[in-house]
């Protein structure tokens, strides 16, 4: 499933907290890199944890257009409230 729609966000509620920290990482814009050191894990470890925001958001393109969305919407919630 792709989203057109950047406002809709309501699938944002089926993360759990770390989820919603690892998408605050991604805004920040640290790479899987920098984020996998903080979390003191392998980038192979961080992957799966990714997809699996990913598919709950509903993402299907690739990596960086998923990042590239992922900001718009979360924007896109932010300003609306």
């Amino acid at each position: 499933m792709c989203y057109n729609d950047l406002n809709n966000l309501k699938n944002y509620d089926l993360l759990t907290a770390e989820e919603k920290h690892l998408v605050e990482e991604l805004l920040e814009g640290l790479t899987n890199e920098e984020i996998a050191g903080k979390l003191h894990i392998s980038d192979k470890k961080l992957e799966p944890k990714l997809g699996e925001i990913y598919q709950k958001l509903g993402f299907d393109k690739d990596k960086k257009q998923k990042r590239i969305t992922l900001f718009s919407r979360v924007i896109a919630l932010l300003r609306s409230k």
